[in-house]
């Protein structure tokens, strides 16, 4: 995640171009958003002291081998976080077509003092000649643990700027953007919370006890957030007893939480169901026909695959969005965050999870990645997913991994924990951590630590221990993680400060879905 930023008085304006950089085998796309991270190569160690600097470290190349990258302008960004992230956003000029990001060398010439040198490939005779420098603009983390609190003078190829660390005026703590609450009640309704200050309201007043079944009963299951917070969709399930058996129907609802109308948009029991940022469309996957596996359970019988279908809370219309051209039923459909895929997962088991697809909407292309990922997210750009393999119960080997969204095997991003497990990924917001829980005893026991971990890589950071986990959301500004948990009898919804690690109760109920305030 991109942690919330500060950008300190030195920001100049940003102009948007697009470049590629290759450094050290990893792809550096700028255009405003980068898809990696560039290391730094230290070149002695810090100094502790006036007195003491790197003199004796050892020698870079010289310009003559290794020419230095034109800079033209930098800033640093201090973000929200554990370990406080601190990036270093450049601005410049390649000298001619063929240039390259070479080498990025950074230096401790006396105490507060930082120098980074950016070397750029060596220019080969053949090169075309440029009239004009082609711009870049990409960034790279700097460690600034353990180094002493001051004011820090930084230059990057002689472009000289400064910033306080750690920061002052109590600057670190960010003040709490407010964030919009769905969840289920202990009374079994749908409520809305508008935090800090907003209270709850009841969105649905028929719901029963979700702990005592009465005939007939009705229950609300798995409220879902416009990104906006204007609409929320839900399940509603109303069961009556009939002899010894209970009759069950299903429903999905949406209501305009601006008006205060609800509206039945499906009857019948819906596979999942996820809104497509930045819009009132939500894809729901129709049900599962009990036809589907037929007589032979493990074969899937094309004939009775279900569909995605997307209703537009707008027009309140219904259309297709996704057929079954593979052959296979699909469930659990989610939107990726720029609202460019939508992803599900194929139904070729009779049980356990099936394998992961999607469709690229701009050009309808439909793809299939063969194999089950468990529980997954987007990155926010899109590109990358991070997922845990528990596709059916624990076993105590999942870990969470990343890869891309096209192909590739994935790498392991959480540490392997053993005894133990980790599932439930959540990327951040802002694209620069990574949530998720940690089975630190065996599947049987449902505890669990709630981890932070800066992406794409650093050290994992504990924030608390929670039983029973079933939701875990970021808040829109990546400052905060909204989960329930406890007893199924007795779940309450937590507030978790990734910065401090405060925990506090803000709700009884479950199932806690979040957004912006509308």
């Amino acid at each position: 995640m991109q942690p919330q930023k500060k950008s300190l008085p030195f920001i100049l304006t940003i102009i948007i171009v697009t470049v590629m950089v290759v450094f050290g085998g990893a792809v550096l796309v700028s255009a405003g958003v980068l898809a990696t991270i560039t290391p730094i190569r230290e070149v002695g160690t810090p100094a502790s002291s006036p007195e003491e600097s790197s003199s004796s470290d050892v020698p870079t190349p010289t310009p003559s081998v290794l020419p230095n990258v034109l800079v033209n302008q930098f800033h640093v960004e201090v973000g929200f976080g554990s370990p406080i992230p601190v990036d270093v956003v450049v601005e410049g000029e390649w000298s001619t077509p063929c240039a390259q990001l070479d080498q990025v060398n950074l230096h401790y010439p006396a105490q507060f003092q930082l120098s980074i040198d950016l070397l750029s490939n060596p220019i080969s005779t053949g090169c075309p000649a440029s009239t004009q420098g082609l711009p870049f603009i990409f960034r790279f983390p700097l460690n600034m643990s353990g180094l002493p609190a001051g004011n820090y003078a930084i230059s990057v190829n002689g472009v000289q700027a400064s910033f306080d660390w750690p920061p002052v005026g109590g600057e670190q703590t960010p003040s709490e953007t407010p964030v919009r609450i769905a969840l289920v009640g202990p009374d079994g309704n749908v409520w809305i919370m508008d935090e800090p200050d907003g209270g709850l309201h009841q969105v649905t007043t028929d719901g029963t006890d979700l702990y005592t079944f009465t005939s007939p009963d009705i229950t609300y299951d798995q409220p879902r957030l416009s990104s906006d917070g204007r609409f929320v969709a839900y399940q509603r399930n109303d069961s009556v007893q009939v002899g010894s058996g209970i009759q069950v129907d299903f429903g999905l609802w949406v209501t305009d939480l601006s008006t205060g109308a609800s509206r039945e948009v499906y009857d019948m029991d819906p596979a999942s169901y996820s809104w497509k940022h930045g819009s009132h469309l939500l894809a729901f996957a129709s049900e599962l026909s009990q036809d589907y596996f037929g007589l032979h359970a493990g074969t899937p019988d094309s004939n009775f695959a279900n569909r995605i279908q997307g209703y537009d809370a707008e027009s309140q219309q219904t259309s297709d969005l996704v057929l079954p051209e593979r052959g296979y039923a699909m469930v659990q459909p989610v939107w990726s965050p720029d609202g460019r895929f939508l992803s599900f997962n194929e139904v070729q088991y009779y049980e356990g999870q099936g394998p992961l697809a999607y469709v690229d909407f701009t050009n309808n292309q439909y793809t299939a990645l063969d194999i089950p990922l468990g529980i997954y997210s987007w990155s926010p750009d899109s590109e990358w997913l991070a997922y845990d393999n528990l596709t059916y119960t624990a076993t105590g080997n999942e870990r969470i991994y990343i890869r891309t969204r096209e192909s590739g095997e994935g790498t392991p991003f959480s540490q392997e924990y053993d005894p133990g497990y980790a599932a439930m990924p959540v990327f951040s917001p802002q694209d620069n951590q990574i949530a998720y829980l940690a089975n630190l005893t065996n599947p049987d026991v449902q505890h669990y630590s709630l981890i932070i971990q800066p992406y794409p890589q650093g050290d994992p950071v504990t924030l608390g221990e929670f039983d029973n986990v079933i939701q875990l959301n970021w808040s829109p500004d990546g400052t905060r993680l909204i989960l329930s948990s406890g007893p199924y009898e007795a779940q309450r919804i937590s507030e978790v400060d990734v910065l401090t690690g405060e925990t506090k109760i803000i709700a009884q109920g479950m199932q806690p879905s979040v957004a912006f305030i509308p």
